[in-house]
């Protein structure tokens, strides 16, 4: 399978760090039980050029992900009420935007 190339392979520092919350919303979206779905970041995930191997290494207890996904749905709900309320930001289409905003499903990529 042929991967887009999404993400500069140069990626480092305090924007590589926002790969690590899109991951995990990826990985929750593909549990059975997950707390969230979101497709989008799924694909987004498998079509990214990024080696996730750092991230997967990242121990987290199980509470402790279930609380990170809930505080990103929590997000979730005030950006898109922000962003509802502000439309004018939507035109700045930068990747650390949407990155940190996650795969909102009700915002067109």
């Amino acid at each position: 399978m042929h991967k887009s190339k999404l993400v500069d392979p140069a990626l480092s520092g305090v924007a590589e760090t926002l790969l690590i919350p899109l991951y995990n919303r990826a990985m929750e979206s593909q549990r059975p039980d997950a707390i969230m779905k979101d497709e989008k970041t799924v694909a987004i995930v498998t079509q990214m050029s990024y080696d996730f191997d750092q991230i997967r290494k990242i121990r987290m207890h199980e509470a402790n992900k279930a609380a990170r996904i809930m505080l990103t749905r929590e997000i979730d709900r005030y950006a898109l009420d922000f962003l509802g309320r502000h439309p004018e930001f939507l035109c700045h289409r930068s990747t650390p935007m949407f990155l940190i905003l996650g795969s909102l499903k009700n915002l067109d990529r």
